[in-house]
């Protein structure tokens, strides 16, 4: 009797595929955050730009608009300027609203460099490196005009002197003096003022400035020596 033929081997269908690990909670809950604040991280370049607009505004209120930037007229050596912006002077409270404004003709008739500061009651040296100027202006306004306003030397360096507190604590720069020698914080028709203006050391200076607020202002070329 034949022995039968032995049965074939059972199919092998390979290794079992390794079991999908189970997700981590982590990955879960980042999963989660994420569908949570999507829309807020999506908003985030958006709300700095915002800021950074924002920011750019105020750096032009504080900084740009203050800076002495525009000229608005320009008198060559022995001739004059208009000062637009001025604000006409009121007796007493002022009135509701922006104040009425003209303009104010300014000509620079002498700039001297002193040797000592005078201010009418006493003389004084001048400080160690230190020059000292005295800066004659002319004005004409038909209207009675403020009388605040700041004159400035600037150096052929670029540098600016008087811009800053008046360490001589004159009079304002565009006043007036009645026969009595009082200040007139008003003046009107046509007066001359003189203002001391102390510079560094040696400075070479190259014009004058004129300004009311701070931004606008006009050029005063000196006169011919």
């Amino acid at each position: 009797m034949t022995s039968p033929e032995p049965l074939a081997p059972p199919l092998d269908d390979g290794p079992a595929p390794p079991a999908e690990p189970p997700r981590s909670r982590r990955s879960t809950r980042g999963h989660q955050w994420w569908r949570r604040n999507r829309f807020g991280v999506i908003a985030l370049p958006v709300a700095l730009v915002i800021a950074l607009g924002a920011s750019s505004d105020r750096l032009a209120e504080y900084w740009w608009q203050e800076d002495l930037r525009i000229q608005v007229d320009r008198a060559a050596e022995g001739g004059t300027a208009q000062l637009t912006g001025v604000p006409e002077h009121r007796d007493g409270d002022p009135e509701p609203g922006d104040p009425a404004t003209t303009a104010l003709t300014v000509g620079l008739t002498e700039i001297e460099r002193l040797a000592a500061i005078d201010d009418g009651y006493s003389t004084e040296p001048i400080p160690d490196g230190a020059d000292a100027y005295g800066v004659h202006l002319a004005f004409d306004s038909g209207v009675p005009v403020a009388a605040e306003c700041t004159v400035i030397l600037v150096g052929d360096d670029g540098a600016r002197y008087g811009d800053g507190s008046d360490p001589l604590h004159q009079y304002p720069a565009c006043s007036s003096r009645d026969a009595e020698g009082d200040t007139d914080y008003g003046p009107s028709g046509q007066w001359e003022n003189t203002f001391t203006i102390l510079a560094a050391e040696g400075a070479d200076i190259d014009h004058v400035r004129v300004t009311y607020d701070g931004v606008h202002y006009v050029r005063l070329d000196l006169p011919a020596v």
